[in-house]
């Protein structure tokens, strides 16, 4: 199979390897179907790249062309191409917005043509891409991941859209009014890293972790805000374990208020492994998740948390065991925060039972292999549909 992934923020995850979940998810998915003998070409949309195609090198050494994303229309396409970048244009806000719409639409008219996809797999949700694969004739079928906590738009361009989690599902359906005859839910794979490591005892583990971007939305203010109200946590070292525009306010907050904070920076997988497998709980107090990758490496490490209030529920559900508190960082404050944590530490979940058990379901559930049949299989029956008209 000729399998199209439109990936997200490709450079940045380059360049940094914890540059966001789903940018992880893809490039796991990337590394499974070339592994399973599949031709993969990734398209890094939105990013302006020209020329040739460039070759993309992964972990595993494996090698794949990366396709330029804009280009200049000879005179044979410049007439069509002008028309539906117009029609484009027309509908959103951008600077130049016609130029930047008729670079692009050649740019993927030529990816088409030169790698001739049997299907085509974005993870990317901006809305100027489903209107430029709107104005693509006879292209393959699209499927869609959807991983941000936000309801989406323009959804009914593609033949089928992915839900990382079941309250996703349910939400965008209903405020979409998105058939659910097109969804389906698969959940994300966590890197083979986490589901190999011994489990620390309880004995050795020290302090709480927070993973993610120093951002509004993944609220580690709100984390602060609670170690300042409750002294009892500043017995426990936090490690933050990201970067982002919020970190100098969150330094200096730290550092005025005298609490026991460690900023981390962006870390490798390996390093990642290490600060929660020895952590007592992960506390993520996000405003806005899709499913959470960290939540997952976490529990694979044995580690319980404190996070999207969505998430633990559907995983508790789920697995019906306990696997940390829910918490909605939208409508809890601080002071519910710190009570959640407090209890979280005091709580069953600390043994080395309770440990050993939510690391087994964890490790079970959420592997490469699972997660890249899961899509195979999905691309066939897409294709299937598409066959029988």
């Amino acid at each position: 199979m000729r399998i199209l992934q439109i990936h997200p923020f490709l450079r940045g995850d380059r360049i940094d390897p914890r540059a966001g979940g789903k940018s992880r998810a893809a490039l796991l998915l990337t590394e499974y179907l070339l592994d399973q003998g599949h031709e993969v070409a990734l398209y890094p949309f939105p990013e302006r790249l020209w020329l040739q195609p460039a070759m993309f090198g992964l972990r595993s050494g494996s090698r794949l062309p990366v396709l330029p994303t804009m280009a200049l229309p000879g005179a044979r396409h410049m007439l069509g191409a002008a028309c539906r970048a117009s029609r484009v244009a027309g509908q959103i806000r951008e600077d130049r917005a016609f130029q930047v719409s008729l670079f692009y639409i050649e740019g993927f008219r030529r990816a088409l043509a030169d790698f001739s996809p049997d299907i085509i797999h974005s993870h990317q949700r901006l809305t100027l891409l489903p209107l430029i694969l709107g104005e693509m004739r006879r292209r393959p079928p699209v499927v869609f991941t959807h991983h941000t906590g936000e309801p989406g738009e323009r959804l009914d361009t593609y033949e089928h859209v992915v839900f990382v989690s079941r309250a996703l599902q349910d939400l965008v359906c209903a405020s979409t009014g998105l058939a659910r005859k097109r969804t389906s839910v698969i959940y994300y794979p966590i890197d083979a890293a986490f589901l190999e490591a011994p489990l620390v005892p309880s004995a050795e583990r020290r302090g709480l972790v927070f993973v993610g971007g120093l951002t509004e939305a993944k609220g580690a203010d709100l984390l602060l805000s609670a170690y300042h109200l409750d002294p009892e946590l500043n017995a426990h070292a936090l490690h933050l374990c990201g970067a982002g525009e919020r970190e100098p306010e969150l330094r200096e907050y730290a550092k005025r208020h005298g609490l026991n904070v460690v900023f981390e920076g962006r870390l490798t997988v390996a390093e990642l492994r290490t600060v929660l497998a020895h952590s007592r709980a992960l506390v993520n107090p996000s405003r806005l998740e899709g499913f959470s990758i960290a939540l997952l490496e976490a529990l694979a490490c044995g580690t319980p948390v404190v996070g999207w209030a969505a998430q633990v529920r559907e995983l508790e559900h789920g697995w019906e065991i306990p696997v940390g508190v829910p918490f909605d960082g939208r409508t809890q404050s601080a002071g519910e925060l710190a009570d959640a944590i407090c209890g979280l530490l005091n709580g069953p979940s600390q043994s080395d039972a309770a440990r050993a058990t939510i690391a087994a379901h964890a490790r079970r559930d959420f592997t490469l292999q699972r997660y890249g049949e899961e899509n195979l299989c999905l691309y066939r029956q897409v294709l299937e549909r598409r066959a029988v008209g």
